[in-house]
């Protein structure tokens, strides 16, 4: 009984001392992010695209960036770089994307990446994300003569 309760605390001590140790030097994680955008169902009077972190653990500048009417296409493709940092254990750096077009309600969406650990001495990581946004709405339209239960 006296063995077991020996090695229980030896146990909780290594946990305790070890557990500190593994998180305390971790630094933020550095990467530099291209963002591949392809988006679909734009109107045709032109919209605000707008970038920022969709949790506190992850940083980086927020983007605002006009698309007049005359840029618009289907699908736009938009490039976007960015240099993200990530000071959470599991390296997890998530965008929100929201795109506000005149007249419709903002459409949101949110993607994410895990970081590459950065190694000492050498460039900051480049990693690449493609996104496929669709912005169409299907509205239903009712039929005269019928009514839904």
């Amino acid at each position: 009984m006296q063995s077991r309760l020996r090695m229980a605390a030896l146990a909780i001590a290594a946990t305790v001392t070890w557990v500190p140790a593994a998180f305390a030097g971790s630094a933020p994680v550095e990467n530099k992010v291209h963002l591949d955008l392809q988006i679909t169902g734009l109107g045709h009077d032109g919209c605000v695209l707008e970038i920022k972190p969709a949790h506190p653990s992850c940083t980086f500048p927020k983007i605002q960036k006009a698309i007049r009417a005359s840029e618009i296409s289907d699908p736009l493709r938009l490039s976007v770089n960015v240099v993200a940092q990530s000071s959470g254990a599991d390296r997890d750096c998530s965008f929100t994307i929201i795109l506000k077009e005149p007249g419709r309600p903002p459409s949101t969406f949110l993607r994410g990446v895990r970081l590459a650990p950065t190694v000492a001495g050498k460039p900051v990581p480049l990693q690449s994300l493609r996104c496929f946004l669709n912005t169409a709405t299907v509205a239903g339209k009712a039929e005269p003569g019928r009514s839904r239960r």
